[in-house]
């Protein structure tokens, strides 16, 4: 992921298996993504696949916030334009945008 200048780069391990591989760049965007937002310690990966809409692939990323007790389930879509993983990637973060931006604007109103 790239915050303005800075890149940062997520990691994620597991068996390669192509069936597994959309799960996998999610979750390696949730851990770029808690470099550059404390916020997203709270999300949790549910799913991520490759699915088809009609003739379109849409990348579909399922994610829990979790703020005990609460538990708040919310999916996040991209068209695969050339690159599934950039898909899945950005699936992840209109997963999480809202949510995050959310915790951002109430931690700077506390």
């Amino acid at each position: 992921l790239v915050d303005g200048q800075r890149g940062h780069v997520g990691y994620a391990e597991d068996p390669i298996a192509a069936v597994a591989r959309p799960y996998l760049v999610a979750a390696a965007a949730r851990d770029a993504l808690r470099q550059v937002e404390p916020a997203a310690d709270a999300v949790h990966l549910a799913n991520a696949e490759i699915t088809r809409v009609g003739t379109i692939r849409v990348a579909i990323v399922t994610v829990v916030y979790v703020d005990p007790p609460m538990e708040l389930f919310v999916s996040g879509s991209a068209i695969v334009r050339r690159e599934r993983d950039d898909a899945v990637a950005r699936a992840l973060l209109d997963a999480t945008n809202r949510r995050i931006s959310r915790a951002e604007r109430g931690r700077t109103t506390s």
